[in-house]
């Protein structure tokens, strides 16, 4: 994947589904680190001999180091309980996230929270994003945030399909048809960093989760 700087969490259980049946993809924003390393965005980020904070580093942290209390965990906490309806202790958050892949969309970071990229870094980023669908081949793909999933590709890549509706209220949802012709559904949620109901988001993410794979052609 010679575009993609900051490489993937993948969970040990992901190929098989894990927990949900189905290979799951949470996509993340960007990851944020207040930035200035000479060679950020060059080669890998665990290559780089910078030391740089990588989405590996970050889903490990929350395996292995969540009593370390950084405010930025509480995005993962609110997401991961998203998917399971419940308050989550350690065990079954270690279950959620190795069922998972993780990846951040923007392939360089931000210097500080809710930091948006310019056009042309998103634009960008499309390359390693297809890299990782292409090699890693999820069933589903959450989006956090709005803001990304409205700047995610389009074309001929991309179908919107039937939306999910529940108790009056409805999410779009879409897929990508990968270079064999298979479809890789999409839909996004709130950005799990602020305003999240964790209990509302349940209902979506489960019914899309659950929902029939797509015929592919």
């Amino acid at each position: 994947m010679e575009n993609v700087f900051f490489e993937p969490w993948v969970g040990e259980n992901y190929e098989n589904g894990g927990m949900f049946g189905k290979k799951v993809m949470a996509l993340g924003e960007s990851l944020y680190c207040g930035g200035g390393c000479p060679e950020c965005g060059k080669g890998k980020a665990d290559e780089s001999g910078n030391n740089c904070w990588t989405t590996q580093k970050a889903v490990n942290s929350i395996l292995y180091d969540y009593d370390n209390c950084d405010n930025w965990k509480k995005t993962y906490l609110k997401f991961e309980r998203s998917l399971v309806n419940k308050e989550t202790e350690q065990e079954l958050r270690n279950e959620i996230w190795n069922s998972l892949l993780f990846h951040n969309y923007l392939q360089i970071p931000m210097d500080k929270a809710r930091e948006a990229g310019s056009c042309e870094d998103y634009k960008t980023a499309e390359k390693a994003f297809f890299e990782v669908l292409e090699k890693y081949r999820p069933e589903k793909i959450i989006v956090w945030g709005r803001r990304l999933w409205k700047k995610m590709p389009g074309g001929d890549l991309w179908t919107e399909s039937e939306k999910i509706v529940i108790e009056g209220n409805s999410e779009r949802t879409g897929y990508y048809t990968l270079n064999d012709g298979t479809k890789v559904e999409v839909m996004s949620v709130y950005h799990p960093s602020v305003g999240y109901s964790w209990d509302y988001w349940y209902k979506f993410i489960n019914a899309f989760i659950n929902r029939n794979k797509l015929e592919n052609n």
